[in-house]
């Protein structure tokens, strides 16, 4: 099942924006009447814009879509496309590029026995192939964690740890027709000898061909993070404790660029009156594996978890959720912040407060030109949830986002808003209709964004 669009150009709003390399913007797209759910999950930046993906479809617990668009510097859509495998909810994890042919990797999971789906598109999107001919005849529970890259001899790595098993696969398959090759498996108790429990947290590769794995292991007396790499051959080479080692969950791994070595963010408990007080940690180890230390950064609440985090030039970004009960969402004064760290050791300088809204949630932060690009979910109950995607070239600002929900007679809502930098004295709003999709393009100053809906962020 796909999803074509086509890019609404307009000449005034060309002529305007012509001298403007970048601007920040914003985009949102609803899930099918019949797939109420959206959320982004992962979003790859390179000089010529921006390709995210999530999915589409989590609320109808028998279906759903993997779904991927292309944004330019400016937030226009040059393509998007969606993938379906019959029966099955396909839960997305990674994007990775395939540097030899300028396409893509994407990484989902089936939930229909979670098992992982590997999808190649080209360079403007379309299925080059998929792995469901070998994939879907691995036994259940065989992609706790699941993410696809290319390995320097120019065929494609899927690593998908077995946390039932406690064992890390690897499968080597062609990168020309998907076909398996061949599979190697590493023990988790390689990682972390003699622990009792282990938990795949979060997969990405580095420059050299490796892979990285943040784990949660459950040991005799204590549930410590590790960060192991793995070989562009598939063997151990590094494994490190990464964060408090009493209890921590690493959330996401971010490569350091210029190959000095990794950051790992996550949550750990910070004690308290009843023992059980979480805060954000950043943990870096270089590339030879040396630990360098770990930092905490507790928010304003009782609770605080980090979940996502890049480099923007020489500081840190983190996003934070803040919430005072057992988890986020509940209850009213719980929020979100893109924080600003100028170092791993320094304390935050600064943190950009997301507004409250009881299901909003951002998943991926990455650098974008010199600001930042974000990605995650906005919805609220009773209302359809969006794939929403906001990128900023203002370092200390993320602009609003509006959407408006989707009337009975419309099946898709596409919204970009792309906000201007530059003084603009009069707003100007195109809307295009056609039977299958609604595109709304605002052009407005970042003080004034109105639709029927009230905004999310301020």
């Amino acid at each position: 099942m796909k999803t074509f669009f086509t890019v609404i150009s307009f000449l005034g709003a060309v002529l305007f924006c012509g001298n403007l390399q970048a601007q920040s913007w914003s985009y949102a797209k609803q899930g099918t009447p019949t797939w109420m759910g959206a959320s982004a999950k992962d979003i790859y930046v390179d000089a010529t814009g921006s390709v995210s993906l999530g999915e589409i479809g989590l609320i109808d617990i028998f279906e759903g879509e993997v779904y991927v668009v292309k944004h330019d510097l400016s937030g226009n859509v040059l393509w998007e496309n969606s993938f379906d495998h019959s029966g099955t909810i396909e839960i997305t994890e990674r994007i990775a590029p395939v540097p030899s042919d300028g396409g893509f990797l994407l990484s989902s999971i089936l939930a229909d026995g979670y098992r992982p789906w590997i999808i190649k598109t080209d360079a403007s999107g379309n299925l080059v192939w998929s792995s469901e001919a070998w994939s879907d005849l691995l036994p259940e529970n065989s992609g706790s964690q699941v993410y696809a890259y290319q390995l320097p001899d120019d065929n494609i790595a899927v690593v998908a740890p077995r946390d039932v098993e406690k064992k890390v696969y690897f499968y080597t398959v062609d990168n020309a027709t998907g076909a398996l090759i061949s599979t190697t498996t590493v023990d988790y108790n390689e990682v972390m000898p003699g622990c009792i429990i282990g938990t795949a947290c979060d997969i990405t590769s580095d420059p050299g061909g490796n892979s990285l794995i943040a784990f949660n292991f459950v040991c005799t007396d204590s549930l410590p993070a590790a960060l192991a790499r793995f070989s562009s051959s598939f063997t151990l080479e590094m494994s490190q404790l990464c964060g408090a080692t009493g209890v921590a969950y690493p959330m996401q791994i971010e490569v350091i660029t210029g190959g000095f070595g990794y950051y790992v963010v996550g949550s750990q408990n910070t004690g308290g009156f009843f023992g059980d007080v979480w805060s954000p940690y950043i943990c870096l180890v270089d590339y030879g594996g040396t630990f360098y230390g770990s930092n905490s950064f507790p928010g304003a609440l009782y609770n605080s978890t980090g979940y996502g985090l890049t480099t923007v030039g020489s500081e840190l970004r983190m996003i934070r959720y803040n919430f005072s009960g057992d988890s986020y969402g509940d209850s009213p004064g719980d929020y979100m912040e893109i924080v600003t760290i100028p170092e791993w050791y320094d304390p935050e300088t600064a943190a950009k407060t997301i507004n409250y809204a009881p299901y909003n949630t951002l998943e991926v932060i990455k650098p974008y030109n010199d600001g930042y690009i974000v990605g995650g979910t906005f919805w609220e109950i009773g209302l359809p949830s969006y794939f929403t995607i906001i990128a900023s070239d203002d370092l200390e600002n993320l602009p609003a986002v509006s959407y408006t929900h989707l009337r009975a007679h419309e099946t898709v809502l596409d919204l970009v808003c792309r906000l201007l930098l530059k003084k603009q004295k009069k707003n100007t709003t195109i809307h295009t209709h056609s039977p299958h999709h609604t595109l709304h393009i605002c052009y407005t100053s970042p003080l004034s964004l109105h639709f029927s809906k009230p905004t999310v962020f301020y």
